[in-house]
């Protein structure tokens, strides 16, 4: 069974508890991912919010840039994502 992190677990830290993650067309259990709780994501709504001032600092270019790093990232691992969606919606 695989485990997956959360993006939020970037930002603030888990309780350490997890849920199964299930395939909606077998209904078997294929991996666990963590489980955040409203102040989790309360943190990190400030965390973005006390980041944004320096986000919109850095200018056009800088911004750009690391967009462009972020949009790298999702189409090196774009196979995967597609198998996890396909998973998530259960169509194989």
């Amino acid at each position: 069974m695989e485990s997956y992190d959360a993006l939020l677990a970037s930002i603030t830290p888990t309780t350490g508890e997890t849920r199964t993650i299930l395939d909606p067309a077998t209904g078997t259990a294929v991996g666990e991912a963590p489980v955040h709780t409203v102040a989790d994501l309360e943190a990190a709504i400030a965390a973005a919010a006390a980041a944004q001032p320096a986000w919109a600092a850095l200018g056009h270019d800088a911004r750009s840039a690391a967009l462009m790093r972020a949009a790298d990232a999702v189409e090196r691992s774009a196979e995967e994502l597609a198998r996890l969606l396909s998973r998530e919606q259960a169509s194989r």
